[in-house]
């Protein structure tokens, strides 16, 4: 079984790749980043939050199959003016 923070850790590693292919050098900073400091990051950031929902989907079946959404949110800053 695959736990909250396996599957977060999942996601966050799918989305940075695809990030550091497109943008390397957006600024990116995750659900944990607490400030930002805007004298540093340039322009343009991006924040981002992997969030879990308490739905759950399940079938019935002999292999049943359970599935936990969740909804992933992208915050794109920039400075004024730009």
């Amino acid at each position: 079984m695959t736990t909250y923070a396996e599957a977060r850790d999942a996601v966050v590693t799918l989305i940075h790749t695809a990030l550091q292919t497109d943008r390397p050098t957006l600024p990116v900073f995750w659900t944990n980043a607490r400030e930002v400091d805007l004298d540093k990051v340039g322009t343009l950031f991006l924040r981002v939050e992997v969030e879990f929902t308490d739905a759950r989907q399940l079938t019935i079946n002999n292999d049943p199959e359970h599935r936990t959404y969740g909804m992933v949110y992208f915050s794109v800053f920039s400075k004024e003016g730009t």
